[in-house]
């Protein structure tokens, strides 16, 4: 049997980071990315969540530490789940600046760089992602 873990289209990485979710009735939720790839992540959130619905469409900001200058990932998401664990959320629309820093955040953050480049190139839904970019 194919665990969950095996059936994922990209790497997770464990990234510690601050991430800031919002979403489109104004329920803004901050905490701690447990884990990051190129296709979501999982927050940590730093205080009791309300219930989100699945599905509901969220703005999510990604704080990248280290930087001499404050950067961020922007993405377009939708919540996948709402726990007393966290929030699932799927990246459905990431504009290029921040695709690209989201990559490099992967792959810092990733036991196997090699498999996350693999995933990179081989991916035809980044490459869709990338030709789809648009406006939030």
């Amino acid at each position: 049997m194919i665990s969950k873990s095996n059936r994922r289209d990209f790497t997770r990485a464990q990234a510690q980071t601050h991430v800031t979710i919002t979403t489109e009735d104004g329920i803004e939720v901050s905490g701690q990315a447990r884990d990051v790839s190129l296709n979501g992540l999982f927050v940590q959130a730093d205080s009791p969540v309300t219930k989100l619905p699945s599905g509901a469409a969220c703005q999510v900001s990604v704080s990248l530490p280290g930087a001499a200058v404050p950067l961020s990932i922007h993405a377009a998401g939708r919540i996948v789940r709402c726990t007393n664990e966290g929030i699932a959320v799927e990246f459905c629309r990431v504009d290029e600046e921040s695709m690209e820093y989201l990559r490099n955040l992967v792959r810092y953050n990733a036991a196997n760089v090699a498999q996350v480049e693999e995933e990179i190139e081989d991916s035809v839904g980044l490459r869709r992602k990338k030709e789809t970019l648009g406006d939030f």
